[in-house]
């Protein structure tokens, strides 16, 4: 892949909150989570991930994300309770900035034509082909065949069009919170 700069990142996420949204405490409850064998690293990746999230506030030109999360991805209390509530918040707070879009596609909408699992675009250019990449317990794939990267571009703009529009994010974000709180 080299060294290219992305300029946009779309994004669907039906397990985790994407990882240029996470909080630290987030983050390090996931890494430990997923990599239960290699506590040593756990620290190490929470900075690196942090770190990352500079790109969506870099100037002159932050990175333009745009991410579908499943609603029980939000649900799931990675953390704890008031972990959750703070990268919820964190959440709303982000889809504040200008080159940030988050969706939630609810419980209730059923199957849809992302299910299969998670997916990124990475798009760097006007003349750079965008790259897929598919992250999975079986290892990382980068996809830049035309066809397997249409496959996928075709697949996000159906679930974003399936999902809510991003207007409505920060009601359902307090939603999620206040139920979680239990109030």
């Amino acid at each position: 892949m080299g060294t290219r700069r992305a300029g946009r990142l779309r994004s669907y996420e039906p397990t985790f909150v994407h990882g240029l949204l996470q909080t630290a405490d987030y983050a390090r409850a996931v890494i430990a989570a997923v990599r239960p064998n290699e506590p040593y690293e756990v620290d190490q990746l929470v900075r690196f991930r942090k770190e990352r999230q500079a790109l969506l506030t870099r100037t002159p030109e932050p990175l333009e994300l745009w991410v579908v999360v499943e609603e029980s991805a939000l649900r799931r209390p990675v953390g704890g309770t008031e972990v959750m509530v703070a990268q919820l918040e964190h959440l709303a707070r982000t889809a504040e900035l200008p080159n940030v879009t988050i969706q939630i596609m609810p419980t209730a909408k059923g199957a849809h034509a992302a299910l299969a699992g998670t997916f990124s675009l990475l798009e760097f250019g006007p003349r750079e082909p965008t790259v897929v990449y598919v992250n999975s317990i079986a290892g990382n794939v980068y996809l830049e065949k035309e066809r397997d990267v249409r496959t996928f571009v075709q697949t996000f703009d159906l679930v974003r069009a399936a999902a809510p529009d991003p207007q409505e994010t920060p009601t359902t974000l307090e939603r999620i919170a206040r139920e979680m709180q239990g109030s």
